[in-house]
């Protein structure tokens, strides 16, 4: 959990400098995040992820997408 941080941070800073493939001259933003879980002595888990596209960073929304689902592991640890 202490290397979520981080990554969240770095991913802001570098959405901010990103710009769109199409040929216009506004500045865009992806973020993403995704994560994954496993529930001690058991092979099922929990995984998703959030992605959050714009124009005009933080204005214009462009896409929401929230996934999750279930994972079990073949490989009990």
């Amino acid at each position: 959990m202490n290397k979520t941080l981080p990554t969240i941070i770095l991913l802001f800073y570098f959405s901010f400098s990103a710009f769109s493939q199409s040929n216009e001259d506004k500045p865009g933003a992806w973020y993403m995040y995704f994560w994954n879980t496993s529930f001690s002595e058991s092979k099922f888990g929990l995984q998703g992820d959030v992605q959050y596209r714009n124009w005009n960073l933080l204005g214009d929304l462009e896409q929401l997408l929230l996934r999750g689902g279930i994972t079990r592991s073949l490989i009990h640890m």
